[in-house]
């Protein structure tokens, strides 16, 4: 087969008879070391997420670079895995623990802040996913309602109203300006 005009030669397809050999001995190599087809690709520097051996697996016939790599891994395999070490490569990549986690600091969220003061027991410490994250992904509704709720008192001018950094809330239960309960609308 020749080559197409400014590319790479094609490659032949493979048989299903190759394809199935082929699917075989990746299935073998992962039993012997006990590896997932994460940690294959990330022994072979793919994707740590396991899509090009998930790929082969299904039906996909492999690159040459995959299939060199993979004959090389054959030939001197890596030592086998410890039972009692399911997934030590995602601790590496920094999948068990997120890589957000590892590099940000715990921010407290607006809204716990706010149920703390009022009384309520929460666990106020979070870790952003983004700088400007400033509530939990539970609580941002809860905190928005909160946010406008008390924006309207401090437009009425509510003597009542307590500053908790960026978030507010009331030292009174029913405010004597809205003539409303907070919390029950």
């Amino acid at each position: 087969m020749g080559a197409r005009r400014g590319g790479r030669p094609r490659v032949r397809p493979w048989s299903l008879w190759a394809l199935g050999d082929f699917r075989e001995r990746i299935l073998i190599l992962l039993r012997t070391v006990r590896y997932s087809p994460e940690e294959l690709d990330y022994m072979m520097d793919y994707s740590i997420q396991g899509r090009m051996t998930r790929q082969i697996l299904r039906g996909r016939q492999p690159s040459r670079p995959y299939a060199e790599k993979f004959a090389q891994l054959e030939e001197e395999p890596p030592p086998a895995k410890p039972q009692w070490l399911p997934r030590a490569p995602k601790l590496l990549t920094g999948e068990a623990i997120p890589a957000f986690m590892v590099e940000a600091e715990s921010k407290a969220c607006l809204e716990c802040v706010a149920l703390l003061a009022e009384g309520h027991e929460v666990d106020e410490f979070f870790f952003p996913r983004h700088p400007s994250q400033v509530v939990h992904r539970q609580c941002r509704r809860a905190w928005r309602r909160r946010r406008d709720w008390f924006r309207r008192c401090a437009q009425l001018g509510c003597g009542h109203m307590i500053a908790i950094g960026a978030s507010r809330t009331c030292r009174q239960e029913a405010c004597s300006l809205r003539r409303m309960v907070w919390g029950r609308q």
